[in-house]
């Protein structure tokens, strides 16, 4: 009996990018799936359209819909449809973008991989950019505890399969993970200390710990149009993603040894963070509001260990004065 997978998608918002992507998901070659799409508080019409668009589809227990009562982030919002998946039965579970569309055949050969070693607990492919078919945007990559962060391979890159001997990896994108629902029931779901920004990376690194592999299928494509619902080169990503950095470090540095991590860090990361936002920012930098969010980020990652909603809030309250 083929495997049953739970596909596990976020809405916020966003109906029509939603929309093309079940369209993409309802094209599929392997029939044995259900779609799982959690709407994290969408403050919009976008999930009312969505129930009627694909009642049907509803009706016919093939797309389940998930109504989260406040904004989860992405750990938390994927959290709730993984206890579905679970509670469902699902064999795997993948955890997938809803601003991508997919190959028709892309979820076999996955599959295929998930067991061809006993200890093999996550998949992933490739992922290409929605608008350069053949450009990759990732395909997965390695991760270093010690400078928090993590190198993806292909970024940008025409795709020549000159990745295709890759066999694992060291952390795969929250974009695109197949996981098998017995890693999930060993050592847990998405950390939910993340609101948006280093999920990834601690299940990825998590998972290894506890002896699972990534694995790297080159047959699964999928295609991402990057960064719909959030300016990645934006004041509020260089909070989440450096809140992101200091939590994931924290939970695998001991301390007092964090502190003396956080010492080097702290230089170190920021003044990268400044040269990078500087040259690829399309908006002219505001020092005001980037040493503010510094200053944020440093403040809030001492006093707590995780992100809330309200964090998030109040750097778009910062961003948006004057």
């Amino acid at each position: 009996m083929k495997k049953k997978v739970g596909i596990i998608s976020i809405n916020w918002n966003n109906y029509e990018d939603t929309k093309e992507f079940i369209d993409s998901m309802l094209s599929l070659h392997y029939e044995n799936f259900v779609i799982f799409i959690v709407d994290n508080y969408s403050t919009d019409n976008s999930l009312v359209m969505l129930k009627k668009e694909f009642e049907e589809r509803v009706n016919k227990g093939k797309i389940k819909f998930i109504e989260s009562e406040v904004n989860k982030g992405f750990a938390g919002g994927n959290n709730l449809g993984f206890q579905c998946a679970l509670d469902n039965k699902c064999d795997l579970v993948l955890m997938i973008n809803n601003d991508t569309v997919v190959s028709p055949d892309f979820l076999e050969p996955m599959i295929i991989k998930m067991y061809s070693k006993a200890n093999i607990g996550i998949v992933t492919g490739k992922i290409y950019y929605y608008s350069y078919k053949n450009v990759l945007w990732s395909i997965g990559g390695e991760l270093s505890l010690l400078r928090a962060s993590a190198k993806y391979y292909g970024t940008n890159i025409v795709d020549n399969g000159q990745f295709d001997k890759i066999e694992k990896l060291g952390i795969a994108s929250g974009c695109f993970m197949l996981i098998d629902c017995s890693v999930l029931e060993r050592i847990g779901l998405l950390s939910e200390k993340f609101f948006f920004r280093g999920e990834e990376w601690e299940f990825s690194y998590r998972a290894r710990k506890n002896g699972y592999e990534i694995a790297f299928e080159p047959n699964a494509h999928i295609y991402h149009k990057v960064s719909r619902s959030h300016n990645r080169l934006s004041y509020y990503d260089i909070y989440s993603a450096y809140r992101g950095k200091l939590i994931f470090s924290k939970s695998y540095i001991k301390q007092p040894l964090w502190f003396v991590w956080l010492a080097f860090f702290i230089p170190y990361s920021l003044s990268f963070s400044f040269i990078n936002f500087k040259k690829n920012s399309d908006n002219r930098i505001n020092y005001r509001k980037y040493l503010k969010t510094i200053g944020m980020v440093v403040r809030d990652g001492l006093r707590r260990d995780y992100v809330t909603l309200q964090d998030i809030e109040k750097v778009k309250l910062m961003i948006d004065s004057k």
